[in-house]
Protein backbone atom coordinates (compact mmCIF):
# COMPACT_ATOMS: atom_id res chain seq x y z
CA UNK A 1 0.00 0.00 0.00
CA UNK A 2 2.71 2.47 1.02
CA UNK A 3 4.81 1.42 -1.97
CA UNK A 4 2.06 2.47 -4.38
CA UNK A 5 1.56 5.84 -2.65
CA UNK A 6 5.29 6.50 -2.75
CA UNK A 7 5.40 5.78 -6.49
CA UNK A 8 2.39 8.03 -7.16
CA UNK A 9 3.95 10.81 -5.09
CA UNK A 10 7.29 10.36 -6.91
CA UNK A 11 5.56 10.56 -10.30
CA UNK A 12 3.68 13.73 -9.32
CA UNK A 13 6.88 15.28 -8.01
CA UNK A 14 8.75 14.31 -11.18
CA UNK A 15 6.05 15.87 -13.36
CA UNK A 16 6.22 19.06 -11.31
CA UNK A 17 9.99 19.25 -11.48
CA UNK A 18 10.32 18.26 -15.13
CA UNK A 19 7.38 20.15 -16.64
CA UNK A 20 5.86 22.93 -14.53
CA UNK A 21 8.97 24.59 -13.11
CA UNK A 22 10.77 24.84 -16.50
CA UNK A 23 7.50 26.18 -17.94
CA UNK A 24 7.34 28.73 -15.11
CA UNK A 25 10.90 29.78 -15.95
CA UNK A 26 9.94 30.28 -19.61
CA UNK A 27 6.93 32.39 -18.57
CA UNK A 28 9.11 34.49 -16.26
CA UNK A 29 11.51 35.14 -19.16
CA UNK A 30 8.48 36.24 -21.21
CA UNK A 31 7.64 38.74 -18.44
CA UNK A 32 11.24 39.97 -18.49
CA UNK A 33 11.06 40.49 -22.27
CA UNK A 34 7.73 42.30 -21.90
CA UNK A 35 9.24 44.52 -19.21
CA UNK A 36 12.24 45.40 -21.37
CA UNK A 37 9.98 46.13 -24.35
CA UNK A 38 7.71 48.33 -22.24
CA UNK A 39 10.65 50.10 -20.62
CA UNK A 40 12.45 50.87 -23.88
CA UNK A 41 9.30 52.10 -25.63
CA UNK A 42 8.35 54.24 -22.60
CA UNK A 43 11.81 55.82 -22.51
CA UNK A 44 11.68 56.43 -26.27
CA UNK A 45 8.19 58.01 -26.07
CA UNK A 46 8.97 60.23 -23.06
CA UNK A 47 12.33 61.36 -24.45
CA UNK A 48 10.66 62.24 -27.76
CA UNK A 49 8.12 64.37 -25.89
CA UNK A 50 10.83 65.97 -23.74
CA UNK A 51 13.00 66.81 -26.77
CA UNK A 52 10.24 68.08 -29.07
CA UNK A 53 7.92 69.68 -26.52
CA UNK A 54 4.82 68.07 -27.98
CA UNK A 55 2.87 64.82 -28.01
CA UNK A 56 1.77 63.82 -31.46
CA UNK A 57 -1.11 61.39 -31.92
CA UNK A 58 1.11 59.29 -34.17
CA UNK A 59 3.73 58.90 -31.41
CA UNK A 60 1.16 58.10 -28.74
CA UNK A 61 -0.68 55.52 -30.85
CA UNK A 62 2.65 53.91 -31.86
CA UNK A 63 3.57 53.71 -28.16
CA UNK A 64 0.19 52.14 -27.38
CA UNK A 65 0.61 49.69 -30.25
CA UNK A 66 3.95 48.48 -28.84
CA UNK A 67 2.29 47.90 -25.47
CA UNK A 68 -0.55 45.97 -27.06
CA UNK A 69 1.93 43.80 -28.99
CA UNK A 70 3.17 42.20 -25.75
CA UNK A 71 -0.17 40.44 -25.29
CA UNK A 72 -0.99 42.02 -21.93
CA UNK A 73 -3.34 44.83 -21.01
CA UNK A 74 -1.79 47.94 -19.50
CA UNK A 75 -2.93 51.01 -17.63
CA UNK A 76 -1.11 54.08 -18.91
CA UNK A 77 -0.88 57.22 -16.80
CA UNK A 78 0.30 60.48 -18.33
CA UNK A 79 1.17 63.47 -16.18
CA UNK A 80 2.13 66.97 -17.31
CA UNK A 81 3.29 69.20 -14.45
CA UNK A 82 3.31 72.78 -15.68
CA UNK A 83 5.45 75.06 -13.57
CA UNK A 84 4.27 78.60 -12.80
CA UNK A 85 6.19 81.27 -10.90
CA UNK A 86 4.38 83.83 -8.76
CA UNK A 87 6.07 86.76 -7.02
CA UNK A 88 6.24 86.56 -3.27
CA UNK A 89 5.57 90.14 -2.21
CA UNK A 90 5.53 89.46 1.51
CA UNK A 91 9.20 88.59 1.90
CA UNK A 92 11.50 91.29 0.58
CA UNK A 93 15.09 90.14 0.50
CA UNK A 94 18.07 92.22 1.74
CA UNK A 95 18.95 93.45 -1.76
CA UNK A 96 15.43 94.79 -2.35
CA UNK A 97 14.41 91.93 -4.66
CA UNK A 98 11.39 89.81 -4.04
CA UNK A 99 11.36 86.04 -4.02
CA UNK A 100 8.99 83.87 -5.95
CA UNK A 101 6.79 80.88 -5.33
CA UNK A 102 6.96 77.90 -7.65
CA UNK A 103 3.59 76.17 -8.17
CA UNK A 104 2.64 73.30 -10.43
CA UNK A 105 -0.56 72.79 -12.39
CA UNK A 106 -1.07 69.12 -13.19
CA UNK A 107 -2.73 67.74 -16.30
CA UNK A 108 -3.55 64.05 -16.47
CA UNK A 109 -4.13 61.45 -19.16
CA UNK A 110 -7.74 62.25 -19.98
CA UNK A 111 -7.07 65.99 -20.19
CA UNK A 112 -4.09 65.43 -22.48
CA UNK A 113 -5.88 62.93 -24.72
CA UNK A 114 -9.00 65.09 -24.85
CA UNK A 115 -6.86 68.03 -26.02
CA UNK A 116 -5.45 65.77 -28.73
CA UNK A 117 -8.93 64.58 -29.75
CA UNK A 118 -7.87 60.95 -29.38
CA UNK A 119 -10.63 59.76 -27.11
CA UNK A 120 -14.34 59.58 -27.75
CA UNK A 121 -16.87 58.73 -25.08
CA UNK A 122 -19.21 56.06 -26.49
CA UNK A 123 -21.78 54.68 -24.04
CA UNK A 124 -19.54 55.53 -21.05
CA UNK A 125 -16.61 53.64 -22.59
CA UNK A 126 -13.56 55.51 -23.78
CA UNK A 127 -12.82 54.56 -27.39
CA UNK A 128 -9.65 55.55 -29.21
CA UNK A 129 -10.06 57.53 -32.40
CA UNK A 130 -7.87 55.92 -35.06
CA UNK A 131 -8.03 58.63 -37.73
CA UNK A 132 -4.70 60.38 -37.11
CA UNK A 133 -5.53 63.17 -39.59
CA UNK A 134 -8.36 64.44 -37.35
CA UNK A 135 -6.19 64.62 -34.24
CA UNK A 136 -4.26 67.53 -32.81
CA UNK A 137 -0.82 67.69 -31.21
CA UNK A 138 -0.66 68.38 -27.49
CA UNK A 139 1.57 71.47 -27.37
CA UNK A 140 0.91 72.86 -23.90
CA UNK A 141 4.49 72.27 -22.74
CA UNK A 142 6.93 74.98 -21.76
CA UNK A 143 10.62 74.62 -21.05
CA UNK A 144 10.96 73.62 -17.40
CA UNK A 145 7.71 71.64 -17.25
CA UNK A 146 7.76 67.99 -16.30
CA UNK A 147 6.27 65.04 -18.15
CA UNK A 148 5.87 61.57 -16.66
CA UNK A 149 4.52 58.28 -17.97
CA UNK A 150 3.66 55.31 -15.77
CA UNK A 151 2.71 51.94 -17.22
CA UNK A 152 1.52 48.90 -15.28
CA UNK A 153 -0.14 45.71 -16.38
CA UNK A 154 -3.72 45.07 -15.34
CA UNK A 155 -4.04 41.57 -16.79
CA UNK A 156 -2.51 38.42 -15.40
CA UNK A 157 0.62 37.32 -17.19
CA UNK A 158 1.17 33.60 -17.83
CA UNK A 159 3.88 33.60 -15.14
CA UNK A 160 1.43 35.02 -12.60
CA UNK A 161 -1.15 32.34 -13.44
CA UNK A 162 1.46 29.58 -13.21
CA UNK A 163 2.75 30.88 -9.84
CA UNK A 164 -0.80 31.03 -8.55
CA UNK A 165 -1.31 27.38 -9.52
CA UNK A 166 2.03 26.12 -8.20
CA UNK A 167 2.22 28.11 -4.98
CA UNK A 168 -1.49 28.20 -4.21
CA UNK A 169 -1.47 31.88 -3.25
CA UNK A 170 -3.26 34.94 -4.54
CA UNK A 171 -0.68 37.03 -6.37
CA UNK A 172 -2.69 40.17 -6.95
CA UNK A 173 -0.92 43.26 -8.16
CA UNK A 174 1.00 44.26 -11.21
CA UNK A 175 4.10 42.34 -12.21
CA UNK A 176 5.21 44.77 -14.92
CA UNK A 177 5.51 48.37 -13.74
CA UNK A 178 7.47 51.10 -15.53
CA UNK A 179 7.69 54.79 -14.60
CA UNK A 180 9.75 57.34 -16.47
CA UNK A 181 9.77 61.09 -16.95
CA UNK A 182 11.68 64.30 -16.72
CA UNK A 183 11.94 67.97 -17.62
CA UNK A 184 10.89 69.34 -21.00
CA UNK A 185 14.01 70.52 -22.84
CA UNK A 186 12.62 72.09 -26.02
CA UNK A 187 9.33 73.47 -27.22
CA UNK A 188 8.11 74.16 -30.76
CA UNK A 189 8.77 77.68 -31.96
CA UNK A 190 5.62 79.52 -32.97
CA UNK A 191 6.04 81.77 -35.98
Amino acid sequence: MYDVLEKVFAIILAVLLMFFFPLLDVFERMDDLSFMTIYSSTVRFVDTVRNTGRITPKDYLAFKQVLDATGNKYEIELLHRQVSYYPENDNEQANGAYGYIELFDEFYKYQILAAMDIMENVDNYMVYNTNVVDMLDYEEFRIGDYFYVSVKNVSDTPATVMKRVLYGTDLSGSTIVVSYGGMIRNVPIEI
